[in-house]
């Protein structure tokens, strides 16, 4: 038997709940598709329930990227370029604010 949603009904309210969810945690549906590694078509395909028995990965993977911004988690949308720009950033901005040091 597949690992998909079909094996589980109660996974049909955790995916009606995504909008709700997505909304609260200043995503959009592009970002978390993105993120999950969905087209934006593939996600709304499923969030609209013209998916019947979407596989357990992909709903494991849409599970994540809500919930790691609902535990107020940092997360990176954009990969590893985007990390280093962002803590090039961080670096830059914590050296400005350092008090000058007595010598």
């Amino acid at each position: 038997m597949p690992n998909t949603a079909g094996t589980y009904p109660f996974l049909k309210n955790i995916i009606e709940s995504w909008p709700g969810r997505i909304k609260k945690v200043g995503l959009t549906q592009k970002q978390v598709a993105f993120a999950a590694g969905l087209s934006q078509t593939q996600f709304s395909q499923i969030v609209n329930g013209h998916v019947d028995d979407p596989r357990m990965l992909t709903i494991d993977a849409v599970e994540r990227v809500i919930s790691f911004r609902e535990g107020e988690g940092y997360f990176i949308l954009g990969g590893a370029d985007d990390l280093r720009k962002k803590e090039g950033a961080e670096n830059q901005e914590s050296s400005n604010n350092r008090l000058p040091q007595n010598q």
